[in-house]
Order: structure tokens, then sequence, then C-alpha cells
């Protein structure tokens, strides 16, 4: 009768620990994906900053009117 409980524990304890690492395993999962959402959501405003920049240059250098 003990080797059933034993069984079960063990049975038991396998199942809750590989739950608890599946759970630890998606939080930081979600982590990775909104550090990686802030930063090409950073980089793109800089990069449209850029571009926004060298285009208005570009467009102050051409003259206007000509013809």
């Amino acid at each position: 009768m003990v080797d059933v409980f034993v069984n079960l524990e063990v049975w038991l304890t396998d199942r809750f620990e590989r739950f608890v690492e599946r759970g630890a395993t998606s939080i930081e999962y979600s982590l990775m994906v909104g550090i990686l959402a802030v930063s090409i959501l950073i980089g793109a405003t800089q990069f449209s900053n850029v571009v926004t920049k060298n285009f208005n240059t570009i467009s102050n250098t051409i003259p206007t009117g000509a013809g």
C-alpha cells in the first residue's frame, strides 16, 4: 500500500515540475517578444526621423519654380 502512495507522489511531483517549467518558459518568451517589439518600434521611429530629415534637406536644396 505504501508503494502506491510513493508512486503517486513521484508521479504528481513530476507532473508539477513539468507544469512549473512550462509556465516559466512562456513568461520568458513573452518578455522577449515584448522587448523585441519595443526595440523594433524605437528603431522604426528613429529610422523614419532620419528619412524625413533627409527628404526635407533634399527638397529644400532643389530650386522651386525652375523653368
